[in-house]
């Protein structure tokens, strides 16, 4: 192993010692250095060996000098939060290796966010014209807020038991070393969008076994958020070529208005309504603050209580607005759906009733009574749901049931003053007989009506 490499991978062992573990960071903080190297005509064992024998004063003014000038070439070419972030590493392996350096201007660490947001709409056409793989982990990405680097080192196991079993949502459990800085194992979910992707993406490598990555290159190893990211650009690029999607070009220096982190962007958008501290910890962000010691699941005490309770949280809050091929319910779509199957099953149970009932007497006990009334009101209650909203199902089944309480009392009256209509015969009563009643109830009933009708215009 050369000295150059001993240096750079001691001083990026120390600072996931002290700091983060990230492999992210590791790379992004090799890569700004070797950026400096080049541009001062140097490397890093090269600055240790030149402090080594040099005047310490000339040493850090040198060097100081240097990254000013570097910071000159970058403003105005890099973004400001770009510069910032080379420079961090820059000061970072100065400190690790205890060399001195003169004043460097810190700069304001200015966000400046050139990417837009995606749409729904934008991401289903991006969805369809993606391949299996690159649709499922964009899929994957947008419904569970992970970061690409740590989708890509997931297996299928951090899915179960939850994938077996087809729960919806589908629980995701990050191990504490795929997580940035690796601080923590940490929970999120899928919905049946990224679902329905993952499906069609495994069709296509056969049956998998528990410890299989989710996500593979050709060469099976797990799938890098570089390669992910450029697949993502290129299918873009098809759709601007087509006219399906327009965002701006990328500029040197400065990323594209359009990028794979976007997809991240809209799960924090859409996952909002959960909270803050939920959307937080389903996309691994370290929670700050006293209370964030006692948030449900911080740590490793992923319980299956913590479990449930984060699925009740996503699937009531967070899901509705991330499911992309169907709309999730409203409460009160919800509601009526719960009202529906109950009335469905006690509508099965009438109707077993009514055929008893056809067979016999007018004259009905109280229970049976009440049963047909709760026939005829769901059946009228059903005809005129088609004209109604969902939310107004149980004021309409209220009325409904009132008016069939008022035909029933009619009804009762009518064979009072009409006792020539009961059948009186043993057996079951002729059709004939029932049409011959019906008419003649109905004429009673408009004779009411009609009268009714005259005392309120006196």
């Amino acid at each position: 192993m050369s000295q150059a490499h001993n240096v750079v991978e001691a001083w990026l062992n120390n600072v996931a010692y002290s700091h983060s573990r990230s492999k992210e960071t590791a790379l992004a903080y090799r890569y700004h250095l070797k950026l400096f190297c080049d541009y001062a005509s140097t490397s890093p064992e090269g600055i240790i060996k030149e402090y080594e024998g040099a005047d310490d004063r000339k040493f850090k003014m040198k060097y100081a000098q240097l990254l000013q000038d570097w910071i000159s070439s970058m403003v105005g070419k890099y973004a400001q939060y770009t510069i910032v972030a080379r420079l961090t590493a820059i000061r970072s392996f100065f400190k690790y290796r205890s060399l001195p350096l003169a004043f460097v201007p810190e700069g304001a660490n200015r966000v400046t966010f050139h990417n837009r947001g995606m749409s729904k709409d934008e991401i289903k056409t991006l969805l369809a014209e993606s391949k299996a793989r690159e649709g499922a982990f964009c899929a994957f990405m947008i419904q569970s807020g992970c970061r690409p680097g740590t989708i890509g080192h997931l297996h299928l196991k951090n899915l179960e038991p939850d994938w077996s079993k087809g729960t919806v949502p589908c629980r995701v459990i990050v191990p504490e070393e795929d997580t940035k800085g690796e601080y923590a194992c940490i929970l999120t979910f899928i919905g049946d969008d990224a679902l329905h992707y993952l499906r069609r993406y495994f069709k296509t490598r056969g049956p998998l076994p528990k410890d299989s990555f989710l996500f593979v290159n050709r060469k099976g190893e797990p799938m890098e958020r570089t390669l992910i990211s450029h697949l993502f650009q290129d299918t873009l690029r098809r759709l601007r070529a087509k006219g399906a999607v327009n965002y701006e070009t990328k500029t040197e220096g400065k990323p594209s208005e359009l990028r794979l982190y976007g997809l991240r962007k809209y799960f924090r958008q859409q996952a909002a309504p959960a909270g803050a501290d939920y959307v937080n910890y389903w996309m691994g962000h370290k929670l700050s603050g006293v209370d964030s010691h006692y948030f449900p699941g911080k740590g490793t005490d992923i319980t299956e209580e913590v479990v449930e309770h984060h699925r009740k949280v996503y699937a009531e809050k967070a899901l509705p607005n991330l499911r992309l091929e169907s709309s999730t319910p409203t409460e009160a779509e919800k509601r009526n759906e719960e009202l529906l199957k109950k009335y469905g099953v006690l509508e099965k149970r009438l109707e077993d009733a009514e055929e008893k009932l056809k067979d016999s007497e007018r004259t009905r006990d109280k229970d049976t009574r009440e049963q047909m009334i709760l026939l005829e009101t769901l059946n009228r209650a059903a005809e005129m749901r088609e004209k109604h909203q969902p939310h107004n199902l149980e004021q309409i089944l209220a009325d409904v049931k009132q008016e069939e309480i008022q035909r029933q009392a009619d009804m009762d009256k009518f064979i009072v003053e009409h006792p020539e209509y009961v059948w009186r015969q043993e057996g079951k009563i002729p059709m004939e007989h029932v049409q011959k009643v019906t008419r003649a109830f109905n004429e009673y009933r408009k004779e009411i009506e009609h009268a009714h009708a005259k005392d309120t215009e006196n």
